[in-house]
């Protein structure tokens, strides 16, 4: 292969949507490529990775990461943009890989495989998605419109439920899980903070019996 999508390449590099178009705008600026161009050649990728560092500061949900990544902008002038923690120029997702790995470890000792996730933001969803070890698996619940019947057999998949609970999920969808888990196995859990550390930790607690 001599060349690759160029929208592929910029999210391999954590720059999707908003992030994305932006990025895009840039490597047309300074010549890389041209407006309505999908591909670009493999022999320029290495000249837009020395771009997006020079230019950008990539910054996940952590407010650590995000008062380093102002910090950053400010003293180099470089534009922060908003990432998945296992982009981000600040952490790398450590915290949340950590948190993760020790989140299956409990799962394994319990007996447990199937972690059914309600709410999230597409970005944590993929962050946890990439983190979880092969022996694991999730399934995640989005905002959108939800029935009862689909949630009775989540449920009956799941090994573990877990709410996000601090993120944009509608009352109606979150109830189905609330009343199916207050009447049936397993119980429903619930993660009062964003990120992924803090739901994987939240499940470790249970799961120890802590």
């Amino acid at each position: 292969m001599k060349d690759v999508a160029i929208a592929e390449h910029l999210a391999s590099l954590g720059l999707e949507a908003e992030a994305g178009a932006v990025a895009r705008s840039l490597i047309e600026a300074v010549g890389l490529t041209r407006a309505g161009k999908q591909r670009i050649a493999i022999s320029k990728l290495r000249d837009i990775e020395s771009l997006v560092s020079d230019r950008f500061v990539r910054v996940c949900h952590r407010p650590t990461c995000r008062n380093a990544g102002v910090r950053i902008e400010r003293a180099e002038g470089r534009m922060r943009v908003d990432v998945a923690s296992r982009h981000c120029d600040t952490c790398s997702g450590s915290d949340n890989r950590s948190a993760v790995e020790h989140m299956a470890v409990a799962m394994r000792r319990a007996g447990k495989r199937n972690l059914l996730v309600v709410g999230g933001t597409p970005n944590t969803r993929e962050d946890l998605k990439a983190l979880l070890p092969a022996d694991c698996a999730a399934r995640f619940v989005p905002d959108e419109r939800h029935t009862a019947k689909e949630a009775e057999a989540n449920i009956r998949w799941a090994d573990i439920v877990v709410t996000w609970a601090s993120t944009q999920i509608s009352h109606k969808v979150t109830n189905h899980y609330r009343r199916l888990s207050s009447t049936t196995s397993p119980p429903g859990l619930m993660s009062n903070r964003r990120g992924v550390a803090a739901l994987a930790h939240e499940v470790t607690r249970h799961l120890r019996g802590r």
